[in-house]
């Protein structure tokens, strides 16, 4: 993914915590001040930008969204390796 900062609407946000290591959290770029993002088995918000908890980061990074196309060819490419023991 490519690395932005000017997102555009429906660009990925990325948080991470302190150390810019560990993802916490990821959501859908609206406007300058808003965000969409589904908190864990919960439902998806619209919320500002850092009022999420406060576990998912404290830091953000814009990346560009990619087409639908390519996003489905990378799912289809690598189904295998998200199934868990949980999935039928």
């Amino acid at each position: 993914m490519k690395s932005t900062e000017n997102p555009k609407k429906d660009d990925i946000v990325v948080y991470y915590a302190h150390n810019l290591r560990d993802i916490g959290h990821s959501g859908k770029f609206i406007s300058e001040k808003e965000v969409s993002s589904k908190w864990a088995s919960g439902p998806i918000f619209k919320h500002e930008t850092f009022m999420c908890q406060y576990q998912y980061g404290d830091s953000v990074t814009y990346f560009e969204a990619i087409d639908p196309e390519s996003a489905k060819k990378l799912i289809e490419k690598y189904k295998d390796i998200n199934k868990s023991a949980l999935q039928p």
